[in-house]
Formats: C-alpha cells, sequence, structure tokens
C-alpha cells in the first residue's frame, strides 16, 4: 500500500497552503545537524537529498526521525531512529547537487496507517504525468515568505518547467548551487514565490498518477527549483 492521500486535486492553487492530516502520510522530518525533509518508501526506508544528511552519515544516533505530524513543534508524532545512510556514490558534496539523493534505512519498520504510509515508486509510465507543465506538489516544514520556519506542514502545487529553460535560467544568473544535469528536473513559476526553501530540503516532489490515482514520488527537493530524479 502506498500513495494514497485524502487530499482532492480539483481547483489547485498556486500559492503556499496548509496541509491537513492525512494529505502527505508520506511526509518526514528529519532533525539532526540541520532540518531537513524527508519520504518514506515502504515501511522502513526514507528517501531524501544527500546534502541535508551528509554531515550525519557516521552519526546516524543524534538524527530525528518523525512522522505523522503537522506541526512542526508537537508532541504528537511517530518517532523512528536509522540504522545507516547511505549517499549516492556519485555525490560530491559543496560541489553542487547532482546526484543528490540519499536513503535512510531505519532500525525498525513503522506501523502504516492513514497519516503514517509510503510514497509509491514511480511507474515506467510515469513520465507522461511529469512533462512540461505538468503540475507537481511539495511539501515542508521551510521558511516562509516571512523569514521564519513554519509552524504547520504547508504544501505548494508548482509546475513542471522545461529542461533546456530551466538550464539556460541557471547558466544567465550564475547561481553558486553549480549547473543544471540530465538528471535534474525543474518545477517552478517564472513569477517565483512559489517554491521549496530551506529546510525544505530531502523533501518529495508528488505526482498523481491518473490510472491508478495514487501519488508517486517524481523529484526530490534539493534545492529551490531544483529536484533530483
Amino acid at each position: 500500500m502506498c500513495g494514497i492521500s485524502t487530499r482532492t486535486t480539483e481547483g489547485r492553487i498556486y500559492g503556499g497552503q496548509n496541509a491537513k492530516l492525512g494529505y502527505f502520510p508520506w511526509q518526514v522530518l528529519l532533525l539532526g545537524k540541520t532540518m531537513a525533509a524527508g519520504a518514506l518508501l515502504y515501511d522502513n526506508w526514507i528517501l531524501t537529498a544527500a546534502h541535508a544528511v551528509y554531515d550525519q552519515r557516521e552519526d546516524t544516533a543524534s538524527l530525528q526521525i518523525r512522522m505523522g505530524a503537522l506541526k512542526r513543534i508537537s508532541p504528537n508524532y511517530t518517532q523512528a531512529w536509522a540504522e545507516a545512510i547511505f549517499i549516492h556514490e556519485s555525490y560530491i558534496h559543496d560541489a553542487g547537487y547532482n546526484n543528490d539523493i540519499a536513503l535512510i534505512k531505519l532500525k525498525n519498520k513503522v506501523a502504516i496507517n492513514s497519516n503514517i504510509m509510503p510514497i509509491c515508486l514511480p511507474r515506467k509510465e510515469a513520465e507522461s504525468f511529469m512533462r512540461t507543465n505538468d503540475i507537481g506538489t511539495a511539501s515542508g516544514w521551510g521558511l516562509t515568505q516571512r523569514g521564519f520556519l513554519a509552524r504547520n506542514l504547508k504544501f505548494i502545487d508548482i509546475p513542471v518547467v522545461d529542461h533546456q529553460k530551466c538550464t539556460a535560467a541557471y547558466e544567465k544568473k550564475s547561481y553558486p548551487d553549480g549547473r543544471v544535469t540530465d538528471n535534474m528536473l525543474c518545477a517552478g513559476l517564472q513569477s517565483g514565490g512559489k517554491d521549496s526553501c530551506r529546510g525544505d530540503s530531502g523533501g518529495a516532489l508528488v505526482f498523481l498518477d491518473n490510472e491508478t490515482q495514487k501519488w508517486f514520488v517524481g523529484g526530490i527537493v534539493s534545492s529551490p527549483l531544483l529536484f533530483f530524479l
């Protein structure tokens, strides 16, 4: 069982909104040397960004993993602990965001319910739901427009951006984060202001499979506008 959400996609709004219980049951909050997000895979793995957990790979005991909560600061959550952190073998820390992907193996399996459920992995046909202008959804407790970490889990619907346009935009503005590679996906609005923020790193960019009516992960929040595939 995976990718089941209580959220409907009718009348999608391009703007940060507060999530409700059951909207993103795969959402994981990671608290350690930095705050980040992740997504539950199966019942004992977390998918996240390599840069978000790189400094914790030898110190898994200090990484707190929380699930099943809407509030960033709340006594009501399910705690899990890492057994091991696996960084993509081709990821180079502090040298851009290429191959920015990591897996966290949990010490124990988590109990699956309506508020804690894994995200689906994409089917072979998934690319048909991730084309330019198709809508993905990102969620997290990252910085709001006021510059504070969100208290409540927020989410935003954002369109996939043409890869060539995204590459050109990054080259034009000389972002310090590095270049856009072929295994990255860009999503966001040209007008800006509606994308992921600091603290959202590692969270899943999810898409609805219109055939199965289940949500699947299409990317991982790597930096604003950039999602690793």
